[in-house]
């Protein structure tokens, strides 16, 4: 047994050595803060998620994927066992950061994927979020399960079923995920395949929507949530403080008073639209969540707020001088999804988190770039040796 476990680890190559200790360590962080945290995730949308969890029965707004996901995690551990669920997610979340070195491994090579998993591995936007019942865990799980996709050797075909099969069961996780929809079909070559397959898939559950006469009226209600007389683009609108004041309409009243809102309040909408657009650059922290699991310590706190900004400058930089065939798609997708926010519906900080991944894939393809070329000889006309690696 002994020499047997010893020829494997001999046998082992960098590679997976790399990533084995890159997903361990993830584990390692994520299962210590797991263990330490005093934090009860017990209000607000995280109660919501508990209330729904505990009391059976399939919601569909919001939609059912994480109330199943924590059930089953009650079921098997008890009752608000909130230990049991950052483990759960910490086990999710670490295996994540592995999914983001194969991500970054097909489209930039090891040596940026190394880069990309290390920074995912200790990334505090990453390991907060464990420790919530909230869905941005499993989200991410999910987003990142969709760029491995999209950057894989699969056939075009298959990209494109198993595309729209992925982004609707992302969906009923986190339906902001239907955001990736637009990148997803102009980085895609079987298009029509793709929209065929998407619209079959959505279709059940439209139907069983209808059938019980829960259609959902969140596209609506988010909607005018941006684009009303409270809101500035800046902060969280309540429905009360609203003229339509009511959670309960359809979607058509709360459409058809956000573009009234919007002929009317031409110069507003375009700051409204300007605000939303900064908060893609701003600082990292949610606060009305992370304040009760970080506490007051100034190292936690300051920490979640700036650890986004190097990722993003790095990550701007990285497509800017980066983006190929292979990768190209990762930045469809970035822009689709923050693009569909500044102008669609309320963007959150948090909301952001789902696309923090690709920007650290296009940081490590900066970072890796520039260390090669730092390394490698010059030739005469001054041009680079150095080689994608794979």
């Amino acid at each position: 047994m002994a020499h047997s476990i010893t020829e494997y680890v001999r046998r082992i190559s960098k590679r997976d050595a790399a990533l084995l200790v890159i997903v361990l360590l993830a584990l390692i962080l994520r299962l210590y803060m797991a263990f330490t945290c005093t934090a009860a995730p017990d209000f607000s949308d995280m109660e919501t998620y508990n209330r729904l969890a505990l009391q059976g029965g399939i919601s569909v707004s919001p939609p059912p994927g994480y109330p199943l996901f924590l059930r089953a995690i009650y079921e098997v551990f008890g009752p608000r066992n909130y230990l049991a669920v950052f483990i759960v997610q910490g086990i999710i979340s670490a295996i994540t950061a592995g999914l983001i070195f194969l991500a970054a491994e097909k489209a930039a090579g090891t040596r940026a994927a190394v880069i990309a998993a290390s920074i995912a591995a200790v990334y505090p936007n990453f390991l907060v979020y464990n420790l919530t019942t909230m869905s941005e865990t499993l989200g991410l799980f999910f987003a990142v399960l969709i760029f491995c996709l999209l950057v894989s050797d699969a056939g075009d075909g298959v990209k494109a079923v198993a595309g729209a099969f992925l982004l609707v069961a992302a969906c009923a996780v986190r339906p902001v995920l239907i955001y990736f929809w637009p990148g997803m079909l102009t980085g895609l070559k079987k298009r029509t395949l793709f929209i065929v397959a998407t619209l079959l898939l959505v279709s059940p559950w439209v139907i069983y929507s209808v059938s019980v006469g829960k259609v959902t009226n969140r596209p609506g209600r988010a909607f005018y949530k941006t684009y009303n007389p409270k809101s500035s683009g800046r902060q969280f609108v309540k429905f009360a403080d609203t003229p339509l004041s009511r959670t309960d309409l359809p979607n058509r009243v709360y459409f058809s008073e956000a573009f009234s809102f919007m002929a009317h309040n031409k110069w507003k909408t375009i700051d409204i639209i300007y605000n939303k657009a900064a908060m893609i650059f701003s600082r990292g922290w949610d606060q009305h969540f992370m304040q009760r699991v970080v506490g007051r310590d100034n190292r936690w706190v300051f920490l979640m707020i700036y650890s986004f900004v190097p990722v993003m400058l790095l990550g701007m930089a990285g497509m800017i001088t980066g983006i190929d065939g292979k990768n190209r798609i990762l930045a469809y997708l970035l822009i689709s999804y923050l693009a569909a926010f500044v102008f669609l519906a309320i963007f959150k900080v948090r909301y952001r988190l789902l696309v923090e991944p690709i920007f650290i894939i296009f940081s490590a393809i900066f970072v890796d770039r520039v260390v090669r070329n730092s390394r490698s000889p010059r030739g005469p006309a001054g041009g680079s040796g150095a080689v994608r690696d794979g």
